[in-house]
């Protein structure tokens, strides 16, 4: 299996915009787009082999949920969007809106890395 991104994006356009980009970047990765946390975990799989995931949720809320603690366990790294002061102040990573394709291949650059 390549490498593996999770979008939890509600947005349907801001999700396949990101996903394209991704897709742009890195044509051998596969993008599993998801619009909530429930979603994402039933598309995660068992055991979960995501290399990275950009989650559109509030840094706080993600690791109280059940997905931030699967992606926790299994040493996902999380990329936040749109919520850059909250990112920021916790000093997650984090992408701003509009996303630049430099910002996108430097995350995914260094997920990959660390999986090295």
């Amino acid at each position: 299996m390549g490498f593996v991104c999770l979008v939890l994006e509600p947005v349907g356009l801001i999700a396949e915009d990101l996903a394209a980009l991704i897709g742009d970047i890195a044509p051998d990765a596969r993008v599993i787009l998801a619009a909530s946390p429930e979603e994402a975990l039933a598309a995660l799989g068992d055991p979960v082999r995501i290399g990275i995931a950009f989650a559109d949720l509030p840094p706080a809320r993600l690791r109280a949920s059940l997905l931030g603690k699967v992606l926790e366990g299994a040493q996902v790294p999380v990329v936040f969007l749109g919520y850059e002061a909250e990112a920021r102040a916790e000093a997650q990573r984090f992408l701003e809106l509009p996303f630049a394709e430099e910002a996108v291949a430097a995350e995914l650059e260094r997920a990959r890395r660390a999986r090295a």
